[in-house]
C-alpha cells in the first residue's frame, strides 16, 4: 500500500499590520470624568478565506474571498465599509476588486491572471462609530 502526500504548500509572504485607526475622543474633558465614561476601542482582527486546496492554492481563476472583522473583547459597532486591493507583484502595484456584503461576511471576487503565482491582498474595514482597520498579506495565497 502506497500512501501519497500532498506537495508542500507554497511559500507565503508575511503579514502587515493590521493597523488600528479608533474614532477620536473628545478633548476637554477632566482625566477623572474622561476614564469613567471611557470605551474601548475595537481592535478588529482582519480573517481572508480565500478557500485554497491542501497545498495553499486557489485553483479557480474567479476566486471569491470571504472576509470578517472580528472585534476582540470590545463590543464592536456595525461594520459599514470594507475595501480591498490584490497585487499579483508582492505589493508593488495594487488593483480594488468588487466586495459584497453576505450576512455576517463580506466577500471580495478576484480574478487573477492566466498562470501561475501569488496574490497579495489588502483589506481595510470601517465601523458606523469610525474606527478602522488595514491589513496587507503578501503573498496570501497561490494560483494556477
Amino acid at each position: 500500500m502506497r500512501a501519497r502526500t500532498p506537495a508542500p504548500a507554497p511559500p507565503r509572504g508575511k503579514r502587515r499590520g493590521p493597523i488600528w485607526r479608533p474614532a477620536s475622543t473628545p478633548c476637554g474633558r477632566s482625566a477623572r470624568r474622561q476614564a469613567a465614561t471611557a470605551a474601548y476601542a475595537p481592535l478588529y482582527a482582519v480573517r481572508a478565506d480565500a478557500h485554497t486546496d491542501l497545498t495553499g492554492r486557489v485553483r479557480d481563476r474567479n476566486a471569491a474571498v470571504d472576509i470578517t472583522l472580528d472585534p476582540g473583547y470590545a463590543t464592536g459597532e456595525e461594520i459599514t465599509t470594507v475595501t480591498a486591493q490584490v497585487s499579483f507583484d508582492d505589493g508593488v502595484t495594487w488593483a480594488r476588486v468588487p466586495v459584497v456584503h453576505i450576512a455576517d461576511r463580506w466577500r471580495a471576487h478576484v480574478l487573477q491572471p492566466r498562470g501561475e503565482g501569488y496574490a497579495s491582498l489588502k483589506i481595510t474595514g470601517a465601523d458606523v462609530s469610525g474606527n478602522s482597520v488595514e491589513q496587507t498579506t503578501v503573498r496570501a495565497f497561490a494560483f494556477g
